[in-house]
């Protein structure tokens, strides 16, 4: 083995190496054998897990769980794929058999060491060229900030405007969320990517903030936008898409301090957002119920993490998908409009596979407007079963370790490792489009023109 692909595991290689190829045989061994392992296939995926993003930080220092696209996917993927089979295995729910939750979570075993192959290889190779830890382009930052909070304002009328072309009052307050839903899918309209100019336009700012005044405007507004996402929609999703690139900036920035308390604390929150709490208060604000609601509602898949996995067990225990389209290149090309699609493609842009789950397996829950997303592993699953899945998540961990490289695109992305969890690629392609496009809209007004000496900065990747 050439010395180039051991050396970024530093002295300790060897120690580090057998300790992956130890996890990676019995995690093989544990997808091959017919027994009743659930425990051990629990127990393999979280050691999986724990030891790769112990030492992915200690090979990129630079680099830590909150601003890493990669220890953040690695992360949520843990948490995504052992909630069902945690609460199957002590019986707090029973909503798939035991049998059937064993085959699903090999799957999701097999996706976790392809994704950790492909960083791997994808970390290896960082040695043959040095990255480019320094921008050459000089950026104004009044001119960034301008442009940020111009975009954040469009954003915001947009918000504003889509709400009340949806039905108004309506559609808003978490109690008229379904509401929203059921407006937002009868809609004909174009849709307007709001969403996204906010978060780009938060982004921006952060970078822009140079003085505490400022980083308290900023504050202040964040905050209450993010009050408006949870009692005017209801939407965890929506909150932590707008405040993860802003916060892991200012994190890497040094302008948010993280004690170890205060990472416990703010981990603690995630989680909570996750869990069954968001939900049961959620739904006790829309249909006006108590918090005592029966204990299968209180285990931790009944949350934001359990649908995934549901999701992914409905596709692998079916032979037949009429009607989807879960090819990767019609992802891709699902940000154009409907009729730009039908112009370039031949044909009307099929349902992104959220939406076709939903409608095939819970057609109740379609018409009224209600949805569950979809699965990562599901859709890699879709394009070729265990070979798509071994190419997907192998490619996905390349190309989020190579994200985590860049200088201001790990941010953007780090949104999208919590939300591909329960998303499908289409929705996650066609949002990522769009924040890049923004962002770049921002970067290219923050270049044009005289730059001043005093503002003439190159950005670092702390």
């Amino acid at each position: 083995m050439s010395g180039w692909l051991l050396r970024p595991l530093g002295a300790r290689w060897k120690t580090a190496l057998l300790t992956l190829v130890v996890i990676i045989l019995v995690s093989i061994c544990s997808i091959l054998l017919s027994a009743h392992i659930l425990l051990t296939q629990i127990t393999v995926f979280c050691l999986v897990n724990i030891a790769f993003i112990r030492l992915y930080l200690k090979l990129n220092p630079a680099l830590n769980a909150f601003t890493s696209a990669t220890v953040l996917f690695s992360f949520f993927f843990l948490i995504y794929g052992i909630a069902l089979p945690m609460d199957t295995l002590f019986q707090n729910i029973n909503l798939i058999q035991s049998d059937e939750v064993i085959g699903t979570f090999k799957a999701y075993l097999a996706a976790n060491l392809c994704f950790v192959a492909g960083v791997l290889v994808s970390q290896f190779l960082k040695v043959r060229g040095k990255d480019k830890l320094v921008s050459g382009t000089p950026i104004d930052l009044s001119k960034i900030q301008a442009a940020s909070i111009g975009l954040l304002l469009i954003g915001l009328t947009l918000m504003v405007y889509d709400q009340f072309r949806l039905g108004g009052f309506d559609v808003i307050g978490v109690e008229n969320r379904m509401n929203n839903f059921a407006a937002q899918r009868q809609s004909t309209d174009l849709s307007i990517p709001w969403k996204i100019m906010i978060t780009a336009g938060f982004f921006g700012w952060s970078i822009s903030v140079c003085s505490k005044k400022q980083l308290y405007i900023l504050y202040f507004t964040l905050i209450s936008v993010c009050l408006f996402y949870f009692f005017g929609l209801g939407s965890r999703s929506l909150i932590l898409m707008t405040i993860l690139p802003t916060f892991a900036w200012l994190v890497n920035q040094r302008k948010i301090k993280l004690t170890s308390m205060r990472k416990v604390i703010l981990v603690g929150i995630v989680l909570a957002m996750m869990s069954p709490i968001f939900n049961n208060v959620r739904q006790s604000i829309i249909e006006n119920k108590s918090m005592d609601s029966p204990k299968q509602s209180w285990s931790f898949s009944e949350g934001e993490t359990g649908t995934a996995f549901e999701i992914t067990n409905d596709i692998l225990t079916t032979s037949i998908y009429p009607n989807a389209d879960p090819s990767y290149l019609t992802a891709v090309l699902y940000f154009l409009p409907s009729s730009i699609y039908t112009f370039f493609i031949g044909h009307e842009k099929p349902l992104n596979m959220g939406d076709w789950y939903v409608s095939y397996f819970h057609p109740y829950l379609y018409q009224h407007g209600g949805g569950m997303g979809f699965s990562p592993v599901a859709q890699a699953w879709m394009n070729g079963e265990w070979w798509g899945i071994f190419g997907v998540f192998i490619i996905l961990g390349f190309i989020l370790c190579r994200l985590d490289r860049t200088l201001h695109i790990h941010y953007l992305v780090l949104p999208f490792t919590i939300w591909f969890q329960r998303s499908s690629f289409h929705s996650v392609m066609t949002d990522f489009i769009f924040i890049l496009i923004f962002y770049s809209l921002i970067r290219f007004v923050g270049t044009l023109g005289q730059v001043s000496k005093n503002q003439n900065i190159k950005f670092n990747r702390i």
